[in-house]
């Protein structure tokens, strides 16, 4: 088995699930995708999602976590959905090894569930929900650099087998929202095209500044919680020699739906979809 690399995925609307939009395709097929690059299924998996800050890096810890629907005014059948996903005490063990050996703090949260940024993709990718998954929280008021370290941290875990997942979006502003299909404006256009040929030509340190550096920053991302497990991905996969864009489309007009796997070079190669 190689080792894993680890993914930036969107988390699109809550209704992604319930669509037959293209991005929900990807992630459908991107379960084979990935066993076939890597050799072999996840043996854990560690989900960092926009949609959970604390000011010290948590994880869920409770054996059967429940599924939260941190959102409003979607279609009633979305409600009735449930990601019966479970941890394992291995899976928290070496996620607490890593930390024991970083210089961050590490809490446990025995009662906090899945939001929807965490069992969305994962949903769609593992429906049957048999690979134990943990929740691991973004920095509140955190910045990319942080982020970054926080992902160095889990890169460990990928040589266990584990997958790290972020989910976000790489533009989002909800008060930009369009009819699905229509035509992405520009600035959701422009920024997401800055950040791909910049990871893509292997530029961070350019990334690592977007706030300076992109175009349109404040309108692809009034705030900033759903960038920030991209750096958690990239900063796990850093190392790995390998960063590759695997999707590109957008969901509402202007969610970016671009995704990217790291780490892993002769592993994300073959990650053609």
């Amino acid at each position: 088995m190689h080792t894993m690399p680890s993914l930036y995925l969107p988390h699109g609307a809550p209704d992604l699930t319930l669509t037959d939009h293209v991005a929900k395709r990807f992630m459908q097929d991107l379960t084979e995708v990935l066993k076939s690059a890597s050799g072999a299924t996840p043996k854990g998996i560690v989900v960092v999602s926009a949609h959970w800050q604390t000011t010290v890096p948590t994880i869920t810890t409770g054996s059967d976590p429940e599924t939260i629907y941190d959102f409003y005014g979607f279609p009633k059948q979305l409600y009735s959905i449930v990601y019966p996903a479970k941890t394992s005490p291995w899976l928290i063990e070496s996620i607490r090894q890593v930390f024991e050996r970083s210089d961050f703090p590490l809490m446990e949260d025995p009662d906090r569930g899945f939001d929807h940024g965490a069992w969305t993709p994962l949903r769609l990718m593992w429906p049957q929900a048999d690979v134990p998954v943990l929740q691991l929280s973004l920095g509140m008021g955190k910045d990319a650099h942080y982020h970054v370290q926080l992902g160095r941290t889990l890169a460990p875990l990928r040589e266990k087998g584990i997958l790290v997942l972020g989910s976000g979006s790489l533009t989002h502003n909800l008060a930009a929202l369009g009819p699905e299909g229509a035509s992405p404006p520009g600035w959701a256009v422009r920024f997401d095209q800055w950040v791909s040929e910049k990871l893509l030509a292997g530029d961070i340190a350019a990334v690592l500044e977007f706030y300076e550096k992109a175009p349109d920053v404040r309108t692809a991302h009034p705030t900033d919680e759903h960038l920030m497990p991209l750096f958690v991905a990239l900063g796990s996969g850093l190392d790995g020699g390998g960063i590759r864009k695997i999707h590109h489309s957008f969901s509402y007009q202007s969610i970016s739906m671009a995704s990217f796997a790291f780490g892993s070079g002769h592993v994300v190669d073959k990650m053609n979809l």
